[in-house]
Parts: C-alpha cells; structure tokens; sequence
C-alpha cells in the first residue's frame, strides 16, 4: 500500500505541497487530476524518495520512505517523463545497475534479468553500446520496459495510453502484449499519423499550438490490432476513451471554417462511430 500521510513540501518561501494525505491499495489505480503547478509531479516525487517532505510522511508498505528509503524504493517503480539514463554507461551496464538497485540478488540472478530485459527491448545487438548512441524513442521505450522488467509485479502495474505510447516512439500493441497481465487500464488516444515512429515527445510549445493528437482511426495508432488483442486475451479491465481536441491550429479546421462548436460535435460523433462501426464495440446510436 502507498500511504501519503499530511505531507508538505516547501522550496525556500514557496509551499509546492500542503497537507496532502492519501491511501492508495493493493490493486487500485489512482490518478492525479490538476492545473500545471497544483503539486502532482512533487507529491509524486516525494512519495518516491526523491524529495524529503517538510512535513509529515510518505509510506510503501508501511516502510517510511525517508527512514527506509532503500527498502520502501525495492517496492515501488517510478517512470518520470524524462528517461533516467546515465548516458556514459552500456545499456548492459545500466540494466545490471538498475538490477543492483531493486536488490536483484546474485550475479547469475542480474544477467537472467538483464537478459530477459534485452530481449523483450530488441537491445541485444545493443548491448554494449552507450546509452547516448541509442535513439530519444529507444530511450523512453527502455525506461518502460526497465520499470516493468524489474519491479515486482505485485506492486506495479501499467496503464497503457496507446497516444502516448505511440508518442514515445513505441508500438502500443506490442508494449500492451508483453505486459498484459499487469495492464491496470487502457487509454484509447490516437495521434496524427505523421507522429507514428516518432522518436522524441512533442514540445510544450507544439502542443500549445496544436493537439498532437487525432480522431480515432487514420492516425499513429492501430486500433483494430489493439482491440483484437484485448479479445483474444479476453481483457476484463476498463477501457477508457481519452479525446484531446479540438483546437483551433489543428490540421483541417479551417476547412469547417473556424466552428469550435461545429468542431467538438463531428469529433465526438466520428470517434464514437468509429468505435461501433470500425472496432465493433457495442455502443447506442447517437441521439
């Protein structure tokens, strides 16, 4: 269990946190909702070990993540968004060491492990390569797999956004079916097409401008491939539909001349329709 217990965090005069508590369990998924600077990425960064809190106290399974920290972090994984890679060690190298750090015992027990990771990576013949020379998608895809390939399943779970997976610069149903059985819940999000194979997330700045991402079908992201995965595998979990749009720089919208409101509305009929029509997924006719 995840426990925040009155937690405050302050930088000099400015309070980034204020008497946060929460309870997070054993398979429950939990998402932080909020403006830019409402305190998500610190509160989660104090509930990691990053920071110190100022105040009160951050527990993984009731281990005190400033008093244990080694223990509470052996129980917890943390993907940021930026990858956390030394970029002057082999990826072998990094692997090993990320093994060492979540306390995979043994020499012969870290090569099983950094094996398996390479392998499931596509990184073998990239072994002995310094992570610098790997590309910006290869290096998030990395950071993801390295997250769920060393944790223990029983603590870490995913929730597979296929937009921003696809972003990252990875194929959303392969990373989905190697990491099914811990998959906690799906986001169904496409991205405009030029976006597929992307090796680098899109700027602040670019998506200021302009949704990175698109209706449904005809973009990055194979969604007939995606739910034929989760029948096949017989997926009983939530399914979420993650809309971003419309905006006024998007690709097309002049061409309804500029109707915000004519917008939103051919864009929630098109995704709609294209989850009954296109992947068959059994939903009322519009009204």
């Amino acid at each position: 269990m995840i426990r925040a217990e009155h937690l405050t965090k302050r930088f000099g005069r400015r309070t980034a946190i204020e008497d946060v508590s929460l309870d997070v369990e054993r398979g429950q998924v939990v998402g932080f909702l909020g403006p830019n600077g409402a305190g998500k990425t610190t509160t989660l960064r104090v509930l990691a070990g990053v920071f110190a809190p100022t105040a009160g106290r951050a527990l993984i399974d009731d281990l005190d993540v400033v008093r244990a920290p080694l223990a509470a972090r052996r129980r917890l994984g943390y993907a940021p968004e930026r990858a956390a890679l030394h970029l002057e060690m082999t990826v072998d190298g990094l692997l090993t060491f990320a093994a060492a750090m979540k306390d995979v015992r043994g020499r012969r027990a870290r090569r099983e492990a950094v094996g398996t990771a390479l392998e499931r990576t596509g990184l073998v013949d990239r072994a002995v390569y310094v992570s610098r020379a790997t590309m910006e998608g290869e290096r998030v895809e990395t950071d993801v797999r390295r997250v769920m390939e060393l944790t223990d399943p029983r603590y870490v779970w995913l929730t597979t956004d296929t937009g921003h997976l696809t972003l990252g610069g990875m194929d959303a149903v392969q990373i989905m079916g190697d990491y099914f059985s811990r998959i906690a819940e799906v986001h169904l999000k496409d991205t405009y097409a030029k976006y597929r194979g992307n090796t680098s997330t899109p700027t602040q700045e670019r998506h200021r401008v302009a949704s990175v991402y698109h209706n449904l079908g005809g973009g990055g992201v194979d969604f007939p491939a995606v739910f034929k995965l989760l029948r096949d595998r017989h997926y009983k979990g939530w399914v979420v539909l993650d809309l971003d749009g419309p905006r006024k720089g998007d690709d097309g919208f002049d061409a309804i001349g500029g109707n915000m409101d004519l917008a939103v509305d051919d864009y929630i009929a098109h995704n709609i329709n294209y989850l009954r029509d296109v992947v068959g997924v059994r939903l009322p006719p519009l009204g």
